[in-house]
């Protein structure tokens, strides 16, 4: 980029913060990745963007769900569909967000050139117990149980924060808005042609 001039788009990540606030995370509130190499990769890449490229835009997502794929709405209504039991933490809180929003507001971002650090996620925080127990309501499964965990409970390879809601603050003052996750959730279902009518 340095050597062309040319400006650059860095996809980050919420788990850049290490899960401590008890609020929400702003785009100039400070870094401190804990429990996984992937967030330590993502903060050491967001450290040489800012150091190597003036012209930079730092654009960090939370929870991304999108058509196609394996998805965590997929999962859960795939569960769902076959009867299996569900598990699924509460204490994991952060903010769902829809690619598709992501995509035009990144794209309305880029064109302001105005550079720097985004939250670009959806309004709103949920843990995943609750994001589960939003997609089961809107699908139909208003009677499917999901049990309650922690993170300490769910064998996983890495940990991430346990809070890291992220605020769309930055974009926001440039006109940038973005609808609920649940608004964001509905529309979703609907698309995929899965919302309870």
């Amino acid at each position: 980029c340095q050597a062309v001039g040319a400006a650059m788009v860095h996809i980050s990540t919420n788990e850049v913060f290490d899960g401590t606030n008890t609020g929400v995370y702003l785009e100039y509130d400070r870094t401190h990745p804990t429990g996984n190499a992937y967030a330590y990769s993502k903060w050491v890449a967001e450290q040489m963007v800012r150091d190597l490229v003036p012209r930079h835009m730092i654009v960090r997502f939370s929870w991304l769900f999108a058509h196609g794929g394996k998805n965590f709405i997929h999962a859960i209504l795939n569960r769902a569909a076959s009867g299996q039991p569900m598990r699924v933490v509460t204490n994991e809180v952060a903010v769902p967000t829809y690619a598709h929003d992501v995509a035009e507001a990144l794209e309305k971002l880029i064109a302001t050139q105005h550079y720097g650090i985004y939250h670009l996620v959806n309004e709103g925080r949920a843990s995943r117990w609750t994001f589960a127990r939003h997609i089961l309501d809107l699908a139909g499964y208003q009677n499917t149980p999901i049990e309650k965990i922690t993170v300490a409970e769910y064998p996983r390879p890495s940990r991430p924060p346990e809070y890291s809601v992220l605020r769309n603050f930055a974009a926001a003052r440039l006109g940038i808005q973005m609808r609920s996750w649940q608004d964001a959730v509905a529309a979703f279902l609907d698309a995929e042609g899965l919302l309870a009518k």
